[in-house]
């Protein structure tokens, strides 16, 4: 899952600005050709962008005026428009409301189409805008996935979008008009959904089943979108579980379990975090792992340990 804001189309975005930066600085003397180089050649130097096409720089770097004041680029990367009062792009879907009264500043598309976005300068006021961006929205078909009762005071809101996509809308007041910005990304809706609620906690309950011995705990839960944490806090068995997403979108766990009794003592932990699998649920409430077991209490004096197989599942409520 990639977001727009993601390297590709950052890349983009920025490029263009410092590629513009640069010809400018040199003086505006350079002929047209020479300048139009320049700039393709700045945006392929940035990692991930080839073969850029650029239309409009004549006229936006001081040509005679008669084109629209738009310039628009592409790669194999995807396309980027940019300039005052650009068209409805053709990726926005039908029916899409717009904020009344905006101007389209900017519009970007990857291109295997994972991800758009559009930027507009709208007059008005954040509160009134969000408002009723909120409401067209829901009535044109998207589930807003922010919490209502703070949508009120966000300046990013999440939805899913009826055609299964995550839509993202940010305002931001630029003194006179709003600045907002819509974005539609193929991100997980349910991570999308988990994410904008934030950390939920509360009760839980763990079940650990190593080499045929089931241990149970009941606990605190944490659970969000990119984590997860469970540890015992009442009596019996002793049990504390991880998750964590180590950046790449691959989560890391980690998990120990310990049994005391009167004569005897149990006690394993996850044997190799990277080989074992783990999977997180934020919407159900749960995660687990799945992967082998040292037994702490067997280990020899070198610090060997036979692994064996193990799970742990927990159930947030």
């Amino acid at each position: 899952m990639q977001r727009l804001t993601s390297p590709t189309t950052t890349a983009l975005g920025v490029g263009l600005v410092l590629a513009l930066t640069a010809v400018a600085c040199g003086g505006s003397s350079a002929p047209e050709q020479q300048t139009a180089r320049q700039i393709a050649e700045a945006l392929e130097g940035i990692d991930g962008l080839d073969d850029v096409e650029i239309e409009g720089l004549d006229d936006l770097l001081g040509g005679d005026g008669d084109g629209d004041g738009n310039i628009s680029f592409s790669s194999e990367a995807g396309g980027m428009a940019m300039g005052t009062d650009l068209p409805r792009p053709g990726w926005l879907p039908a029916g899409f409301p717009l904020p009344e009264g905006g101007s389209i500043t900017a519009t970007a598309i990857e291109a295997d189409e994972s991800g758009a976005a559009m930027w507009l300068d709208v007059p008005g006021t954040v509160e009134q805008i969000r408002t009723d961006q909120i409401d067209a929205l829901e009535a044109w078909g998207a589930r807003l996935l922010t919490p209502r009762d703070e949508a009120a005071n966000q300046l990013s809101l999440v939805f899913a979008s009826p055609d299964g996509r995550t839509l993202r809308t940010g305002y931001g007041d630029v003194g006179e008009t709003v600045f907002v910005t819509i974005e539609f990304t193929t991100e997980d809706i349910e991570v999308a959904e988990a994410a904008a609620a934030g950390p939920q906690e509360g009760p839980g309950r763990a079940t650990v089943v190593i080499d045929a011995t089931t241990f149970t705990a009941e606990g605190t839960c944490r659970i969000d979108a990119a984590s997860a944490s469970f540890d015992t806090t009442g009596g019996g068995d002793t049990i504390t579980i991880w998750l964590q997403d180590d950046g790449t979108g691959q989560l890391l766990p980690s998990a120990s379990v310990t049994r005391i009794s009167e004569d005897s003592m149990a006690s394993w932990i996850l044997a190799d975090p990277e080989a074992s699998d783990a999977s997180l649920s934020p919407t159900d409430g749960t995660f687990s792992i799945r992967g082998e077991f040292i037994d702490l209490v067997s280990m020899g004096a070198d610090g060997s340990s036979s692994a064996v197989p193990g799970s742990a599942d927990v159930t947030c409520r």
